[in-house]
């Protein structure tokens, strides 16, 4: 086996060991891009892989909209890879929204304190409208691979850049 093929085999053995230990990601939100939401809750939202980057949806009552460009103080308790959760206070103690969603199970939470309270719990489903491209890491392993090869050959023959 000669010296080369060695090098190749060595390179080849460390990135795929890399890639089969990698982590998977921790959230259900991997990809940054827009979402619709297909049940549980209605409207959309745009995440940039680890947060909400804007959104605008409404309850399942139907009784807000929940939207980070809403004119009501809407106050963002959680906003990461693992959930998202926020409140509004209209008119005091009186009306008092709540909703929580875990990206993981898609499931949520939503409170309404008024007159009459209301708890509802359910999952929502989303999918994806547009996603941002990002490369694929295999390619750019092979082309790393690729160039060194090529650099290597080229010093060999005594080729100049």
């Amino acid at each position: 086996m000669s010296n080369v093929s060695r090098c190749i085999t060595g390179i080849l053995l460390l990135s795929a060991s890399f890639l089969i230990c990698a982590p998977a990601p921790a959230h259900a939100i991997p990809v940054a891009g827009d979402y619709e939401f297909t049940s549980g809750l209605t409207g959309n939202f745009t995440s940039d892989g680890s947060q909400l980057t804007s959104w605008n949806f409404s309850d399942p009552v139907g009784s807000m909209i929940w939207s980070n460009t809403s004119s009501s103080f809407q106050n963002v308790s959680v906003n990461n890879t693992s959930s998202f959760a926020s409140n509004i206070n209209v008119g005091g103690i009186t009306n008092y929204y709540y909703i929580s969603l875990l990206w993981d199970n898609g499931s949520y939470s939503f409170f309404l304190d008024s007159v009459k309270p209301i708890q509802l719990q359910g999952t929502a489903t989303w999918q994806v409208t547009t996603a941002v491209v990002e490369p694929s890491p295999m390619w750019l392993v092979a082309m790393g691979l690729l160039a060194v090869l090529g650099y290597g050959y080229r010093q060999r023959r005594g080729l100049a850049f």
